[in-house]
């Protein structure tokens, strides 16, 4: 490209108004812009990490409250399983209880993520177990009591993972905790 003395841009640019060679200095930056690209740079920082540190708040209090609801549920699910050990009798109403499992239906992503894989392991267990347990005691055929016993045991040692997980839901906490 030609400028209008006839030579190129590049050799333009080279010279000065005389004519003669000049250096190029890089185009001066201001302090202001200077400061105003850190500011810019640093506020997009702060509100990044800040809207992490936000996510994983509000991901681990999602997983608290999952299990929470999981442990009222598998409390539930104990004390009527103690009740058959108890009176070697099922109760109608008592299988609907054990079928029915909305808290894990609800919350078992929340608590794949938040888990230990041990304690996912023995949750899935108790749940999967959970409606072939029910199906079997629905045919009869065996002692309730036996039948529930080996059930019972797995749903409180779920329990107890669960506790150690969070002091806030052993049955030893106090409404103050």
């Amino acid at each position: 490209m030609l400028c209008p003395t006839g030579a190129s841009f590049s050799e333009a640019i080279g010279r000065g108004a005389t004519g003669a060679e000049r250096t190029l200095l890089p185009m001066s930056i201001s302090a202001d812009a200077i400061t105003g690209f850190i500011g810019v740079v640093l506020g997009a920082g702060i509100t990044g990490g800040v809207d992490i540190v936000l996510a994983k708040r509000a991901e681990h209090h999602d997983a608290a409250a999952a299990r929470r609801l999981i442990h009222s549920e598998l409390s539930a699910y104990a004390a009527a399983l103690e009740h058959v050990v108890e009176s070697g009798e099922w109760r109608p109403i008592l299988l609907d209880e054990l079928r029915e499992r909305p808290q894990w239906t609800a919350n078992c992503d929340r608590l794949a993520r938040d888990l230990p894989n041990t304690t996912w392991k023995r949750m899935d267990w108790v749940y999967w177990n959970q409606q072939s347990f029910v199906a079997r005691a629905q045919q009869g055929g065996t002692h309730p009591s036996l039948m529930a016993n080996p059930f019972l045991t797995h749903v409180r040692e779920a329990l107890k993972e669960l506790e150690s997980l969070d002091p806030h839901l052993s049955s030893e906490a106090t409404i103050a905790d």
